[in-house]
């Protein structure tokens, strides 16, 4: 079993506060947070990827998608039929679509998923290099265009 690295833990508890902080000032503190605290919540997740599992083992990605999707899903389709009372079959498409199509902080759970699985696509067809080299040339950090976010 591998040891936990203290310093990424650590700084996952810095962007979680950041995050709070963020949501809870809507001004220059907040733009300056956004800048940097969702690429950072990538770049670790990335970090904490079993790389070799994702692309050798099938079962990998499933208990991925099983372990986010489900709670996600039971949680957003309570809150809308229950709590929100949205009943129709829209607000279900919503919830399992993901994105953008839900408000809230919801959107993080679909948006990484589907990273994941473009991911295991891309280290599936080329090399480690290769794949560095496309997610350097083809990241954006301006939120406005992201698909996900």
């Amino acid at each position: 079993m591998k040891k936990r690295s203290r310093s990424i833990d650590v700084l996952r508890g810095m962007m979680m506060t950041f995050v709070v902080i963020a949501h809870f000032n809507r001004e220059y503190l907040h733009d300056i947070i956004f800048l940097f605290h969702m690429p950072i919540f990538f770049a670790l997740s990335g970090l904490l990827l079993n790389r070799t599992k994702l692309v050798a083992e099938k079962s990998y990605l499933i208990g991925k998608m099983k372990s986010l999707l489900l709670p996600y899903i039971i949680y957003l389709t309570i809150d809308t039929f229950f709590v929100q009372r949205q009943r129709s079959i829209e607000s279900l498409v919503e919830v399992i679509w993901g994105g953008r199509a839900i408000g809230g902080v919801y959107w993080y759970i679909t948006c990484y998923l589907f990273t994941i699985f473009i991911f295991a696509i891309l280290l599936r067809k080329f090399s480690d290099r290769m794949v560095k080299d496309l997610i350097l040339v083809g990241g954006d950090s301006d939120s406005r265009i992201a698909p996900c976010g």
